[in-house]
């Protein structure tokens, strides 16, 4: 696969903003369904460290707790995916708060496997209070997130950020981001039974907020919708037609749940084979 330029990725996403087609980004953890989804046209795949995980039939949050190397797993992921995908971006998952290597020459190390953009996970701008508050004194904090986004965008490198509020969602569009995705939360699914997961409705909502936040720092910056209710096509249609933002960023929904369904399916319709 030839790595993509961020002047031509981003041309592809305006094009199809402009002719109202949605942009769909999905991360994949194996070969095999980033191989499937560039056949079926997805818009770019991301991996990162949670795909593995999560695979591996863990939670996907596992791999934020320190018991693997998440930006050794982009590196491993990336030499054993990135040449089966031929028409498909790839961006790459970095944890900005490595202690134990130099970002920037992890970085340039995953450009060249052969990704062509990078974005921000782990990342912990889910957590708040008194925690967050101690990430960010002892300089790991969601602020070192930004730091590597301003530091792609210096080197025009394709971005991707999550960003978990209004004031995330402005620092990442000050520091140059292409795709800001405000994150409704874990993705709600038939196995997983989240008593916080917001309707539809109400992370249209916020992330139309979020938008607005954005549009205010940069006209031209693109908004994505992510995680929570987005479960499936139907409730992303819904979600994009209420946010106004064409663009969803898929993790669960794209590489796990309909591997679930699938065989969960496949395997109900064997047993009722009859002898």
């Amino acid at each position: 696969m030839g790595k993509f330029t961020r002047q031509g990725i981003l041309q592809q996403l305006r094009e199809k903003k402009q002719q109202k087609e949605p942009i769909i980004i999905g991360a994949s953890g194996v070969g095999l369904i980033a191989k499937t989804a560039d056949m079926a046209g997805i818009d770019i795949i991301m991996a990162y460290c949670t795909g593995p995980v999560r695979l591996n039939g863990n939670f996907g949050l596992v791999s934020y707790m320190g018991y693997v190397d998440c930006n050794g797993i982009s590196i491993q992921m990336g030499h054993k995916m990135v040449d089966r995908v031929q028409n498909t971006p790839m961006v790459a998952g970095v944890g900005s708060a490595d202690p134990y290597r130099d970002i920037d020459l992890l970085v340039d190390e995953l450009l060249d496997i052969g990704f062509s953009g990078i974005t921000n996970v782990p990342t912990v701008g889910g957590h708040d209070g008194a925690m967050l508050e101690s990430l960010e004194r002892h300089g790991v904090g969601y602020n070192c997130e930004v730091e590597l986004i301003r530091k792609c965008r210096n080197r025009n490198i394709f971005t991707i950020a999550y960003a978990f509020n209004q004031e995330q969602t402005r620092a990442m569009v000050q520091a140059g981001v292409d795709i800001v995705c405000p994150h409704a939360g874990l993705t709600a699914d038939r196995t997983i039974n989240h008593t916080r997961t917001p309707s539809v409705e109400e992370a249209a909502e916020e992330i139309a907020k979020m938008k607005q936040i954005a549009f205010k720092e940069n006209p031209e910056v693109l908004v994505a919708c992510h995680g929570g209710p987005f479960v499936d096509p139907d409730s992303v249609e819904k979600g994009l037609k209420l946010s106004d933002t064409g663009i969803f960023v898929g993790a669960s929904t794209i590489e796990r749940i309909p591997v679930e369904k699938a065989i969960f399916d496949l395997i109900t319709d064997f047993k009722q084979i009859t002898l």
